[in-house]
């Protein structure tokens, strides 16, 4: 918002501009470099995006400028988005925001495995990896890695490791054709067997991811952090005024927003 050029066409000072127009644009503290000039944005646009996140840089400059930013503040925490309690979360393995320390400590819960730091996690391309899935599962509990939670042909790493990576469980055998080619063949049984283990870890999962408190804190904090911050653009065009409209066509509200939205946002398609 132009304050200066809003001033000089309507020959008023930029004090009054501001008062005149109090509540449909905010001061953008990070932007308003100490002057009253600047800074201005909007209210559809600046009580929108990560809400937390300006309400944090509010509440910081308010306190920095003896209350200068208040009205700032009470317009964010009226727009907050709601909070989730975590039974409206949901969380399996796989889901991608979950940290990895968590991950890695269910791991360790499902197959007694008393070792650390084995499981990585690439931010950038979703993957998950387990090293040494093969040492590890011979230092864990036989029987609940190779029997309770996974089966001789694909034990339970194995079947983690490709739910973590939303892989289809697929046992495969290798057969030779009659033209003595070798060829790839699903051994149905057995796929069976592990999506039957698979369906196992994941109800155990289910029940051990939120019986611990400090862990359900952190998830919904996590959560929070990362999807309950966002407050989607409202574009607002009930102000706009159409001079070469065709007099009998009258703009419904929510194309005069389409209009607003047009005019503010250079991705509308």
């Amino acid at each position: 918002v132009d304050i200066d050029y809003i001033a000089d066409i309507t020959n008023k000072t930029i004090k009054e501009v501001v008062q005149d127009l109090y509540g449909s644009i905010y001061q953008n503290p990070e932007k308003f470099q100490g002057d009253l000039r600047f800074g201005w944005e909007t209210a559809d646009e600046y009580l929108s995006g990560n809400i937390v996140d300006k309400l944090r840089a509010a509440e910081h400059y308010n306190q920095l400028y003896n209350g200068y930013f208040d009205s700032n503040v009470r317009a964010l925490k009226a727009v907050l988005p709601k909070s989730l309690n975590l039974s409206e979360i949901h969380i399996t393995i796989g889901t991608p925001w979950i940290p990895v320390h968590i991950m890695e400590s269910f791991i360790r819960y499902l197959g007694n495995v008393r070792r650390e730091g084995f499981l990585m996690h690439d931010e950038v391309t979703g993957s998950w990896e387990i090293k040494d899935k093969y040492t590890l599962a011979r230092m864990g509990d036989y029987t609940k890695v190779n029997v309770t939670y996974g089966t001789y042909r694909m034990d339970a790493l194995q079947i983690i490791e490709k739910t973590l990576n939303m892989q289809v469980i697929k046992v495969m055998d290798e057969t030779i054709n009659f033209l003595g080619k070798k060829k790839a063949v699903i051994n149905e049984k057995e796929t069976l067997l592990a999506l039957d283990k698979q369906k196992k870890i994941l109800e155990v999962f289910n029940r051990w991811i939120f019986r611990d408190e400090q862990r359900k804190l952190e998830l919904q904090e996590i959560y929070e952090d990362k999807f309950c911050c966002i407050r989607t653009r409202q574009f607002d065009g009930s102000f706009l005024t159409f001079p070469m409209l065709n007099e009998s066509i009258t703009l419904y509200p929510y194309q005069k927003n389409a209009v607003a939205r047009i005019l503010f946002s250079p991705n509308t398609l």
